[in-house]
């Protein structure tokens, strides 16, 4: 299901340098993994409802779209997430293993962009219904220094996973 990919598509018109794009929506910068798809038509992209939500955007709004390339040695060394059920209706009151959707997440997740106050759709596994989080606190680190163990964090809004 394309909702919890948490990319944006574009058109294969659309050349990528990389898979990251930077989109200006009301002269703010948000960052995005991006995708070609097919089906996208030429000069427009796809965002799920939580990714416009969380811009500020609207359907058919036109935006600025740029290639953007993340810092080469920097990701992200601590991240604070705050996880709740997508729908409030579809909760479960089953015990859930907190190993098992930390290796999702970073299964799902790795290589991606992720920004202070970004909202994301989470599918775990067909037998939990899925969950929100929202990216809450940030801090990246030269991966130099961290394979030296010398590494730090510092705060940051935006990082690599």
């Amino acid at each position: 299901n394309k909702v919890f990919k948490n990319v944006v598509f574009v058109n294969p018109s659309f050349k990528l340098s990389n898979h990251y794009i930077c989109i200006n929506v009301n002269n703010k910068k948000y960052i995005f993994y991006c995708l070609h798809e097919n089906q996208v038509k030429p000069n427009y992209i796809t965002l799920t409802m939580a990714q416009r939500k969380w811009m500020g955007a609207s359907l058919e709004q036109t935006y600025e779209v740029d290639q953007f390339t993340p810092p080469k040695n920097e990701f992200i060394f601590k991240v604070i997430l705050a996880i709740d059920f997508l729908h409030r209706a579809r909760t479960s009151s089953d015990l859930i293993d907190s190993e098992k959707l930390l290796a999702s997440f970073l299964d799902q997740f790795s290589n991606w962009p992720l920004t202070v106050g970004q909202t994301l759709n989470f599918l775990c596994d067909s037998s939990l219904p899925p969950f929100s989080i929202d990216v809450e606190e940030l801090e990246i680190a030269d991966i130099g220094a961290f394979v030296s163990s010398t590494a730090s964090g510092k705060k940051a809004q935006f990082g690599v996973l």
